[in-house]
C-alpha cells in the first residue's frame, strides 16, 4: 500500500535523493553470482537497447495515434533522465521540454530538448503550458508512494484536453518469476530500492481517480533485455497484433494514454 503522502517530508525527501543517485549507480560485481548476472551473455547494452526501442516506438505511435498525427505546440518528457526518449518525440511537438531530478542526467540531454532540473512536483512552469506529457518509466518508482500526485501534477501542467502518455511495465508480464527475484540476491542491476513493475489496472484507477477521460492502454512490447535480440524482435512481433487483447497485461511493456476533460 502507498504510504500517506506528504511532499515536504523527511521520506520524500530520501526518496528524491535515491533518484538523483540513480544516474550514478554502478551494477554490483562484488561476488561470483553477482559477476554472473552482469556477463554480457545475459546482460548487455544491445540487448536492453533493442527491447527498450520496442516499447518506445511503440509510446509514440500511442501518441501519435491520440493526437491524429498532428503536431501539437509544447510537449514535456517528465522525468527525461538524459534525454534518450527525444529522439522518439520529435515530430509530436513544435517544442519539447524536459524536466528531471538529476541535474547529472539534465547535463547529457541534447541541446534540441529545453530543460529543466526540479522535482516533476516542483517544476515551476504555468497551469496549462503543455499540450502533451510524455512520461516513459517513471510511475514503476512511485509504488510505495502512490501515482495521485503525479497524476494531479501532470493535469495541472495541461491545457483542457491535453493528453498524457505513460510508459510502464507490467506486474504480469511472464519472465518476472525469473527476473523480480535477483533483487532478493543483492540488486546486481544497480535498480532504485523501491522500483518494481506495476499491476496494469492500478495505473488506469490512478488515471480515473484524479479525473482523466478518454482513458486506454494497450501491449506495447512483450520483448525484454534479458533475451537475446533476435528473440525479442520475433516475440515482437509474434505479439503485437494481441497488444489490444485480454493477454496484453502480460506484455513486458504497457502503453497508456489518457485526456485532461474539457470543462
Amino acid at each position: 500500500m502507498p504510504m500517506s503522502f506528504d511532499p515536504s517530508s523527511p521520506e520524500y525527501a530520501k526518496k528524491l535523493q535515491r533518484e538523483q543517485q540513480f544516474y550514478k549507480r554502478q551494477r554490483d560485481q562484488s561476488s561470483f553470482l553477482k559477476r554472473f548476472l552482469n556477463h554480457p551473455l545475459i546482460y548487455n547494452e544491445q540487448r536492453l537497447n533493442a527491447a527498450y526501442d520496442l516499447a518506445k516506438i511503440a509510446m509514440t505511435k500511442a501518441a501519435q495515434e491520440r493526437l491524429y498525427k498532428r503536431k501539437v505546440d509544447r510537449l514535456l518528457i517528465a522525468p527525461c533522465g538524459t534525454g534518450s526518449d527525444f529522439p522518439y518525440l520529435t515530430n509530436l511537438a513544435h517544442e519539447i521540454h524536459g524536466l528531471d531530478i538529476s541535474e547529472q542526467a539534465v547535463a547529457s540531454c541534447p541541446a534540441g530538448l529545453q530543460c529543466r532540473v526540479a522535482d516533476v512536483l516542483a517544476s515551476g512552469y504555468p497551469d496549462g503550458m503543455f499540450d502533451l506529457i510524455v512520461s516513459p518509466l517513471f510511475f514503476h518508482h512511485l509504488r510505495q508512494i502512490g501515482f495521485e500526485p503525479f497524476l494531479r501534477e501532470f493535469s495541472r501542467l495541461l491545457r483542457q484536453g491535453g493528453v498524457v502518455v505513460i510508459l510502464e511495465p507490467s506486474l504480469w508480464y511472464p519472465l518476472n518469476v525469473v527476473t523480480r527475484p535477483l533483487k532478493i540476491l543483492g540488486n546486481p542491476y544497480g535498480e532504485i530500492e523501491e522500483e518494481g513493475p506495476i499491476p496494469p489496472t492500478e495505473m488506469i484507477q490512478a488515471l480515473k481517480t484524479t479525473g482523466y477521460c478518454e482513458i486506454s492502454w494497450h501491449g506495447a512490447t512483450f520483448a525484454h533485455p534479458a533475451l537475446p535480440v533476435f528473440a525479442s524482435k520475433f516475440l515482437h512481433r509474434l505479439m503485437w497484433p494481441l497488444r489490444r487483447s485480454l493477454l496484453k497485461s502480460f506484455f513486458w511493456m504497457n502503453v497508456f494514454v489518457a485526456e485532461k476533460p474539457t470543462i
